[in-house]
């Protein structure tokens, strides 16, 4: 049997834990066996493959990451990283913090302490948020940071940040920021970060600084989640 800490998530008590729960909470699922919660099962395109890396460092797990597994989409085929846990107990602790099986549209908002927040939406955005910036055609630039989920895990975030109302098509709400004021405010909330997926820090770095552009402070809240 593959060694793991069946108990890493009994508590979130670490940034770091706050920051994989939050990566699991959009990019993870659930699965039965014999109608008991018994697999985590968490893919990402290959190019992502440091994420998983690094969960699978931090659970002390020794069983394999799946390389390069075909996955068919609208006809195309696409390449993924998967990294599978089963066992029981270790997952029946996740499934305590909200991870539930078929969680694509009932997911509810974490019960986490505060001081964790910022590195759980951070690992949500790495999961499956997305964030762009843009030029106008006068030159003045700007930009948007965007997540996907359910309405209870967004309205949750939101409710950090500020900002518009959630939109939603088809059961599946997004939550999109776009003011200065508020792009300033997730930035700082989501400043703490084992590493970040790279193409995403940069847009985020290029956010910041047109924050900074604009006098909008983004105030840095402290540290790494490296050093809890």
């Amino acid at each position: 049997m593959y060694d793991l800490n069946t108990e890493y998530f009994k508590e979130i008590d670490t940034k770091e834990k706050a920051y994989i729960l939050g990566f699991i909470f959009a990019d993870g699922g659930i699965a039965r066996v014999n109608e008991v919660p018994y697999r985590l099962d968490i893919s990402q395109k290959s190019n992502g493959r440091d994420v998983l890396e690094y969960i699978k460092e931090c659970l002390g797990f020794s069983g394999p990451i799946l390389y390069d597994q075909p996955s068919k989409l609208n006809g195309k085929i696409f390449y993924r990283d998967r990294l599978q846990i089963s066992r029981k107990k270790f997952v029946s602790h996740l499934v305590n913090l909200g991870v539930v099986p078929n969680k694509s549209l009932i997911l509810a908002a974490p019960s986490i302490n505060n001081d964790f927040v910022g590195s759980f939406v951070r690992g949500y955005f790495d999961g499956d948020g997305s964030a762009g910036i843009y030029y106008r055609k006068d030159g003045v630039i700007v930009g948007n940071i965007q997540f996907d989920g359910t309405y209870n895990v967004l309205n949750w975030i939101r409710s950090f940040i500020g900002g518009p109302s959630l939109s939603t098509k088809s059961n599946i709400y997004r939550y999109q920021i776009r003011s200065l004021k508020q792009l300033s405010i997730a930035l700082a909330l989501m400043a703490d970060s084992p590493f970040g997926m790279e193409r995403k820090s940069k847009v985020l770095d290029k956010l910041a600084a047109r924050c900074e552009q604009s006098n909008v402070k983004t105030p840095n809240n402290g540290g790494s989640l490296n050093s809890d």
